[in-house]
């Protein structure tokens, strides 16, 4: 079920979100360095690619984004760190089906991830991290500054909403 409590403030909610790609993050360049992948990493990272990271991305793209966009100032100059993040989004998206054969076959044969799919795995790690860093010293504190309760409320229904439907797909 949506933990209801945990979305009380949607933007903790994402920074709490963050924190759990970081720790993602960390685990992925483990499988990558691994002579023999845990098959719990193995797991962990399937699910999160399959199920928290993509709810993250739409949590930004269709919602947090969106509202800074509505409530920032031309001074606060976020559009091209918006469009930025958004093409983030697009390569890690399309990276995802790959690296999920990738891990998934890794799990299957018990090998070690190969020199290309340790460098893919290792990347997009890399590139996660960076979106976060950017995400967590930019856009979060922006969107404290400016969005209203109004806002803030939007962007909790939509953020439950979005569980709720991935619990029921």
């Amino acid at each position: 079920p949506v933990d209801l409590v945990h979305f009380e403030d949607p933007l903790e909610a994402i920074a709490d979100d963050h924190a759990r790609v970081r720790a993602a993050c960390e685990t992925i360049d483990r499988l990558a360095r691994a002579d023999t992948p845990e098959p719990g990493d193995l797991g962990e990272v399937i699910s999160f690619m399959e199920n928290r990271l993509p709810l993250v991305l739409r949590d930004e793209d269709d919602d947090l984004h969106v509202l800074l966009r509505r409530r920032c100032d031309a001074e606060d100059e976020i559009e091209k760190t918006l469009l930025r993040l958004r093409d983030d989004h697009v390569k890690a998206t399309s990276a995802m089906p790959g690296l999920l054969a990738a891990l998934r076959d890794i799990g299957n044969t018990g090998r070690a991830a190969t020199f290309e799919e340790q460098n893919d795995l290792v990347q997009f790690a890399s590139a996660l991290r960076k979106h976060i860093i950017v995400e967590n010293a930019i856009v979060l504190p922006l969107a404290r500054f400016r969005f209203t309760e109004d806002d803030r409320a939007e962007l909790r229904d939509h953020m439950i909403a979005r569980r709720a439907a991935a619990l029921k797909g």
